[in-house]
């Protein structure tokens, strides 16, 4: 269960994560479905990712779950909330 400080961060949008393997992706995913936040596709995205890294993002403009190697993410100046992301679904809030 993700606790309700990445529920709430995850649900105000315009966020990336870089993950470098499948573990990482499935974590976003998994938080971003208890967030109410559309990822369709998700098996998709798991089953065709093979590169690593790979950036998991929300934009609103998309209004939905997308991931890229492109870094398009930047371009789009979505904030990169990687490190705080997964420090807080340990419990250790930065």
């Amino acid at each position: 269960m993700v606790n309700e400080q990445v529920i709430e961060r995850l649900q105000r949008g315009d966020w990336g994560i870089e993950c470098n393997n499948a573990e990482e992706v499935d974590a976003v995913l998994h938080a971003c479905d208890e967030a109410g936040i559309n990822s369709n596709g998700k098996g998709a995205i798991i089953k065709w990712l093979n590169d690593y890294p790979v950036d998991i993002g929300y934009c609103e403009w998309f209004n939905s779950v997308d991931y890229t190697h492109k870094k398009r993410f930047e371009i789009l100046n979505l904030e990169n909330i990687k490190d705080w992301f997964f420090s807080s679904a340990k419990g250790v809030i930065q």
